[in-house]
């Protein structure tokens, strides 16, 4: 996946778009901002990580992003059998510009 270019990549369409269907699948663990700060974050043992440019998303090339939301890492559940390619491409826009604003 590494060598994985997002279609979507710089569509603005598309990060408006993965901000609706972030604030709808992802937000309630990774807060609406990508603090970590959700409801279910608050709950779960395992804080969830923070949507920044520091060590964890930071490094981590779009097709790697787009894997985990995909399968799932940890205790984060797998959203490739619910969420359609181009949607989980636009979460992966919107998530770059979350890292903008969280270093």
């Amino acid at each position: 996946m590494k060598d994985w270019k997002n279609p979507y990549a710089g569509d603005k369409a598309s990060v408006a778009r993965g901000e609706q269907l972030y604030l709808s699948n992802c937000a309630a663990c990774h807060g609406k901002t990508g603090l970590g700060d959700g409801k279910v974050g608050e709950v779960t043992y395992v804080e969830p990580p923070k949507i920044g440019s520091g060590k964890t998303y930071g490094k981590l090339d779009d097709g790697y992003l787009y894997y985990y939301i995909y399968t799932g890492k940890n205790l984060m559940p797998s959203f490739g059998y619910r969420l359609p390619n181009q949607e989980i491409c636009d979460i992966v826009n919107h998530l770059r510009e979350l890292q903008k604003v969280n270093p």
